[in-house]
Formats: C-alpha cells, structure tokens, sequence
C-alpha cells in the first residue's frame, strides 16, 4: 500500500510558511491577473491583419429587427 497525505493534512502548515491566508489570496489573485494579461496578449487584435472580430448574437434582440 503507497502513502497518501491529504491536502488538507498539510495545508495548514504550508499557509502559515507562506504568510498566512491573505498572503496566499494575493499570491492567487496575482497569478490570475498575470494569466489573463497573457491570454489577452496572445488573441489576435480585431484591427490586426488577419485578426478577427466577434460579432454579438442579435437574436432575440429587439433592436435587431
């Protein structure tokens, strides 16, 4: 039988080594806020050659008929 530690076992003790439970809110939404700037700089411009833009579904809308 292989060793298993459950996460949250061990979570309590690698929080306080990473400041506490504010520091890790920061640090996740950091990443996030890094992972969306670079998703972002990776989508083609709309006003790019070959770029394109995504046009909004009109139906249901009453200002499209």
């Amino acid at each position: 039988m292989t060793s298993y530690t459950r996460w949250q076992d061990i979570r309590a003790g690698h929080v306080a080594r990473a400041g506490g439970e504010e520091a890790v809110r920061a640090g996740k939404d950091e990443l996030r806020a890094d992972a969306l700037l670079a998703r972002e700089a990776s989508a083609p411009s709309a006003n790019a050659p070959g770029g394109h833009r995504r046009q909004a579904s009109r139906i249901g809308d009453p200002s499209a008929d």
